[in-house]
């Protein structure tokens, strides 16, 4: 896992097509800050059109995280990179979103504490079997801390997977929002669109004192969002 590296940047790209004794097998990247010229970024390239349905079909996808799989030799490789190529690689393609489609796409994205780690794996077992991830795919380990009644981090594992918006992409995405739920995890609300109020308020123990603080804040509503509406998190007026 990826507390066994010791570089300052860590982070880790998932097959989450893959199945079996391949289940959650993936490359690892790190990184440290060096000293080279990168004064001559490369052009970015753009997406030209939405893509077809059937590009991101489940054996387009599963050929695609192949061959991205296979391209790391067993005994890795070193490299210099810019820094936002690391941190930031999908900045170098513009309009990336229409690789989805024009029914666009969800993401998914959940953290779960250290001692939860296993329900990660029945999370990407439901994803394999679903037939509906896209190469999109990301493992990191996050540390502690806080910075806020409804923060998101906690230490533990983010797994955040995108998923084209087809009619089955809901029902997988309930399911790993119920795992998150039940290890003691929480969903990134900055990219939730399909779970309830109720579960997130289970999620965030601090909700109660949040929407205390808000409501004595902003008594009339007039700064609340279409989220919070959504998810009821503020109550009524």
């Amino acid at each position: 896992m990826l507390d066994a590296s010791t570089a300052t940047y860590c982070v880790g790209w998932i097959d989450a097509m893959a199945k079996g004794d391949a289940l959650g097998r993936g490359i690892v990247e790190e990184a440290e800050v060096g000293g080279g010229d990168y004064s001559a970024p490369k052009g970015a390239k753009k997406v030209p059109f939405d893509a077809p349905n059937f590009a991101l079909a489940a054996p387009i996808v599963k050929a695609f995280n192949e061959a991205y799989y296979r391209r790391v030799p067993a005994e890795g490789r070193t490299v210099d990179r810019r820094i936002e190529d690391f941190f930031f690689p999908l900045d170098k393609i513009h309009d990336w979103n229409r690789l989805y489609g024009k029914r666009g796409f969800h993401q998914f994205q959940c953290v779960v504490p250290l001692a939860q780690v296993d329900a990660l794996k029945s999370m990407l077992s439901a994803i394999a079997s679903s037939g509906l991830a896209s190469p999109l795919a990301v493992l990191k380990r996050m540390g502690a801390g806080r910075g806020g009644y409804m923060s998101f981090p906690m230490e533990g594992y983010t797994l955040a997977v995108d998923f084209p918006a087809r009619d089955a992409a809901a029902e997988l995405i309930a399911e790993l929002i119920s795992l998150a739920d039940a290890a003691g995890g929480r969903v990134y609300l900055a990219k939730d669109s399909l779970a309830s109020g109720d579960v997130i308020k289970s999620m965030y123990p601090e909700h109660s004192e949040w929407s205390e603080a808000v409501n004595e804040s902003d008594p009339d509503h007039r700064f609340e969002t279409d989220m919070t509406r959504r998810l009821n998190l503020r109550g009524a007026k």
